[in-house]
């Protein structure tokens, strides 16, 4: 008896693209599908298209955002980015870190510091539902 191909699957959807300014942080959240490409056979002309992009798109939402944003300036002494990866399928902890490398990038590229700097306190989480999305927080550290 021949078996037929199977049903295909239904894509997850994207995350809508949303801004929320309080008082003291910034809540963003981005269509974006981040995934661990470490183990993916592909070209290095796409990765660097695909990372380029992520970068791109998470630096200009930031930017934006810090606009609106009254307690930001580049004299502000530190802020804590908490990155959130929306997903149906978790990651292990050190490959969600690589997997936000290019949105954590975009982050320190719209605040003008270098990710690598003390004055930014980064953290990582995921959360599991039939989506695709980032959600970036950024808030004033006490």
């Amino acid at each position: 008896m021949k078996r037929g191909a199977p049903p295909s699957r239904r894509p997850a959807p994207m995350l809508p693209a949303q801004r929320r300014i309080e008082l003291n942080s910034v809540h963003i959240q981005l269509p974006l599908r981040v995934l661990n490409y470490k183990n993916e056979v592909e070209h290095w002309t796409e990765k660097a298209r695909r990372t380029k992009n992520e970068r791109r798109i998470t630096g200009d939402s930031v930017r934006a955002a810090l606009n609106q944003w009254d307690s930001w300036d580049e004299t502000t002494e530190a802020v804590t980015i908490h990155l959130t990866r929306v997903s149906p399928r978790k990651l292990d902890s050190d490959n969600l870190q690589r997997a936000l490398s290019a949105v954590r990038d975009g982050v320190a590229d719209a605040l003008g510091i270098n990710d690598g700097s003390d004055r930014l306190t980064w953290t990582y989480e995921q959360e599991q539902q039939h989506a695709y999305g980032v959600r970036i927080e950024i808030r004033e550290r006490a």
